[in-house]
């Protein structure tokens, strides 16, 4: 399975940057991953064993964990709270095959870069079409510009509506995933599967 990676970050002049059809994000959240629970867990016997032994070296070492925890909360919240995007018209799909969903990204942040980024569009159990593939963007710097593309698979003709996508990101040290939702609805056309004829049916 390939992913769709951006590509490079471009500079844009400054008119640009401010463009009326980025969306803005319309909520955010943070979860804790797996192996952030698993930090918090070891953070915590690293607290209970530094009072019990009174150990200037568990102390340092608790000091370092919290610190990194604060820092993971830190720079991916703010770096992902300075991205704008604007979704790119949908062109039409056929049912039965990949169809890339293509995205356009603004960094406004003056000193926070972006690393590590999904993008993800929200699929829900009535809809007749679900992520293949999500959206990577490997880095974006401050006040630069990209692309990136998501992959989806429709499985039924017609047309089909896409009406939020979401953005995360566990950078720097997978501890908290963060993410931003933008809302805005895009329609699109999906043609009908192909079908192989038999040979015998061929004049």
């Amino acid at each position: 399975m390939s992913t769709m990676t951006s590509e490079p970050g471009i500079r844009e002049p400054r008119a640009r940057r401010s463009s009326t059809h980025s969306l803005q994000p319309t909520s955010r959240n943070a979860t804790l991953t797996l192996g952030g629970l698993m930090y918090i867990v070891v953070t915590v016997f690293l607290a209970i064993g530094a009072v019990n032994a009174q150990n200037n070296l568990l102390f340092w070492l608790f000091g370092v964990a919290i610190a990194l925890l604060v820092a993971s909360g830190f720079l991916s919240g703010n770096a992902l709270m300075g991205l704008r995007a604007k979704p790119l018209p949908i062109q039409t799909a056929r049912a039965g095959e990949l169809h890339a969903i293509q995205y356009s990204f603004s960094n406004t942040s003056r000193l926070f870069p972006l690393f590590g980024v999904l993008v993800r569009e929200r699929i829900s159990e009535a809809t007749s079409y679900k992520q293949h593939t999500p959206g990577v963007l490997i880095h974006l710097a401050p006040r630069t510009s990209t692309r990136c593309a998501a992959q989806i698979i429709v499985h039924k003709r017609g047309y089909h509506a896409l009406e939020t996508f979401r953005v995360e990101s566990s950078f720097p040290f997978g501890i908290i995933r963060k993410w931003i939702r933008f809302d805005q609805r895009r329609s699109f056309l999906a043609l009908p599967h192909k079908l192989s004829l038999k040979p015998t049916l061929i004049p």
